[in-house]
This record gives structure tokens, C-alpha cells and sequence, in this order.
């Protein structure tokens, strides 16, 4: 895994020379990663909107598409992650897609979820769940290569439940757990859902220099007092997004949409209530 030396040789010590140097880094794989793909999911997070804005400002036109659940033609109140999409997607000028998934529909695809991401955990499979659908959406227009926000998390702050459970020398160590162990994984899991369709899932942020800034980075420079996280990125790229973007809390898409309400409508609020369905579709295969 990438070495203190590394770190050392590619980050300042000071903090805004480090932002300095994020920018750098951030802008660099974006460009590289552009050269083969144009088009991108967008949540309306700081992580996939600092991705449209970088490529805004390298001159490079990216097509946005963001998900969302809808019963009805009018926008859910609950549906935060496609307001600021949208908000993103106009301020920056940039073409962007509502791909609407039906809640029959994302109740129809929770098997799928399962059976490719050979997981039950709801908290995972209630999200993948809705990527089914995009990937099939994807895949019927022709998109081959994807780029996304995730791993921004692991590399840049920290989930607020974290700061709960660990002391400072703790969290430091179960924050490098995670960006070596746990973010490979996550990347995996959602890759195996856009894999039937030939579509590779493209992570500006998991660079190998990324991964070394982030394995280092103090924890004074992940956690701001307003525990919005991700202090860095939001601050190195501050001028190019809407003061209300960079602002944002941090949120997961199952709970930024209405995917949790919708599926736990149907299967229930318990967190063994895939369980029974995964060993249905496993019996006999392993």
C-alpha cells in the first residue's frame, strides 16, 4: 500500500498546499479518465459534482445521469440526491438524464441485487437494487464506461457513525482499515452489477496517489467542526461549485431518495429481511 514516502513526496505538510495539491491530483485523473469516457453518474454529492466541475473547467462536456424512484410525475419530496443533480447539472451547463425507476420496478430487482452482489445486507443490496436498473438503461444507450464519485469517503472524511464508536488513535486506524480493505470490496460489489451489461464503473478518486493521500491524511484535515466531512475536497474545490453543494451533509443514496421507503415498504425494516432470499438463491450452488 502506498508508503509514507510516497505521501511525503507528493503532499506539502501545511494544509493549503495540501489543498493545493489535491486539486492537482484530482484534476489530473479526472482528465485522464474523460480521455475515455464522457459520461457520469451524478448524485448531486460533492463527490460526482466535483468530478462534472473539473471536467467543466478542463473544457471537457460530460453527459450526467442521475436515478430516481418515481410513482408519480411529480418530484418526491424525499428525492434530496435529484434536486441537487439538477441544480449541479444547470449551474455547470452540462446534458443531464433522469433515469426514473418505478417502485415495482426496484422491488423486481432486489433478487438480481442478491444474486450478483452474492450479498444479503440491506443497507447494500437496497442501493444496488436501483443500479440494476441503471445498468440496464446504460447498457440499452450504448454507454460502455461510466465515471463516478465513489471512494471520495474513504479517501477524504469520514461516516459520522465512525466518530461514535472510536477514539482519535482508533479512528485513525479503522479509517485505513477501510480504504484498504472495505472500499475495494464496495467498488466490486457495484462493479458486479453493471458487469452483465459490459460496463466498467470508471473512479477518478482511487488513484494510486489519492489512495496515498488519503491513507495519511491527519484527521484534523478529514472532520471540520460542522461534521460535514471530506474537509479537503470540499475546500479544494470550493470556487467551482455552488456554496450550497459544498456545503452539503453527507448522504447515502438509499436514504437520499426514496429507496429505503419504498423497499422497506415491501420487505420490512429488519435487518435480516434478505437473508431467506439469498439462501433460496444459493441453495445447492455452493
Amino acid at each position: 500500500f502506498p508508503s509514507t514516502t510516497l505521501f511525503r513526496s507528493i503532499v506539502p505538510a501545511s494544509y493549503a498546499e495540501t489543498l493545493k495539491c489535491v486539486r492537482e491530483r484530482v484534476t489530473e485523473s479526472v482528465k485522464s479518465a474523460a480521455a475515455d469516457s464522457r459520461d457520469l453518474l451524478l448524485s448531486g454529492g460533492v463527490d460526482s459534482s466535483v468530478i462534472a466541475a473539473v471536467a467543466k473547467e478542463q473544457g471537457i462536456r460530460l453527459r450526467a445521469f442521475t436515478f430516481a424512484v418515481r410513482s408519480r410525475v411529480r418530484q418526491d419530496p424525499d428525492d434530496i440526491d435529484l434536486k441537487r443533480a439538477i441544480q449541479v447539472a444547470a449551474f455547470l451547463d452540462i446534458p443531464h438524464t433522469v433515469i426514473g425507476i418505478r417502485p415495482s420496478t426496484l422491488r423486481r430487482n432486489v433478487p438480481r441485487a442478491v444474486q450478483l452482489a452474492e450479498t444479503c445486507r440491506g443497507t447494500i443490496v437496497d442501493e444496488l437494487a436501483a443500479h440494476v436498473e441503471v445498468a440496464r438503461f446504460l447498457s440499452s444507450n450504448g454507454v460502455r464506461r461510466v465515471l463516478t464519485g465513489e471512494g471520495a469517503d474513504d479517501l477524504f472524511g469520514a461516516f459520522p457513525s465512525a466518530l461514535r464508536f472510536f477514539a482519535a488513535t482508533e479512528l485513525k486506524a479503522h479509517l485505513r482499515k477501510e480504504l484498504i480493505e472495505g472500499l475495494p470490496d464496495e467498488l466490486a460489489l457495484v462493479q458486479a452489477i453493471y458487469s452483465p451489461g459490459r460496463i466498467r464503473l470508471v473512479h477518478p478518486f482511487w488513484t494510486p496517489e489519492l489512495r496515498a493521500i488519503g491513507y495519511h491524511l491527519p484527521l484534523r484535515y478529514r472532520i471540520d467542526r460542522s461534521r460535514l466531512m471530506k474537509r479537503v475536497l470540499r475546500d479544494a474545490f470550493r470556487d467551482l461549485l455552488p456554496e450550497d453543494i459544498c456545503l452539503r451533509p453527507k448522504g447515502v443514496p438509499r436514504e437520499c431518495t426514496p429507496i429505503r421507503r419504498t423497499l422497506e415498504e415491501a420487505f420490512g425494516n429488519s435487518r435480516e429481511r434478505y437473508r431467506d432470499l439469498f439462501r433460496n438463491l444459493w441453495a445447492g450452488k455452493r
